[in-house]
C-alpha cells in the first residue's frame, strides 16, 4: 500500500462533498469492484485517504493496485467512475447511480492526489 496513490478530479471532489463527505471502494468475495458513498454494512478494515474536503476510504481487498483515479461522468446523469491500473482478477459492477467503471481509461486532467493517513 506504501505506493498507492488516490486521485479524484475536482468535480468528482464536489461531487463526493455534496453527497456526505465520504466514498468508499472495496471488492467483494466475488472479485466484483464497488463503492459507495455510505459505508457497507459488513465490516471492513479501510486505509484512509483525504482531500479536498472528502475522505476517501479504500478497503484491504482494493489495496492491490498503483492506483486509484475517481472521476465524474455527466452524461447522461451524474455519477462517478472509478479507475485502476489493475483489472485482472477484478471485475467492475455496473449499475446507474453506483456505477463503477475499472480498467486502463484516459487519464482525466487535473487529477488532486490525496494523502494518506
Amino acid at each position: 500500500m506504501a505506493d498507492l496513490q488516490v486521485q479524484v478530479s475536482p468535480d468528482a471532489a464536489a461531487y463526493v462533498n455534496e453527497h456526505g463527505r465520504q466514498l468508499f471502494i472495496w471488492v467483494d468475495d466475488h472479485e466484483l469492484l464497488h463503492w459507495r458513498l455510505e459505508p457497507p454494512t459488513d465490516a471492513n478494515s479501510w486505509s484512509r485517504f483525504d482531500g479536498q474536503d472528502i475522505t476517501i476510504y479504500v478497503d484491504e481487498s482494493a489495496l492491490d493496485v498503483s492506483y486509484w483515479r475517481v472521476v465524474l461522468d455527466h452524461l447522461p446523469w451524474k455519477r462517478l467512475h472509478v479507475y485502476s491500473d489493475v483489472n485482472v482478477g477484478i471485475r467492475s459492477l455496473h449499475m446507474d447511480e453506483r456505477d463503477v467503471h475499472l480498467g486502463d481509461g484516459p487519464s482525466p486532467p487535473q487529477l488532486i492526489p490525496l494523502s494518506a493517513e
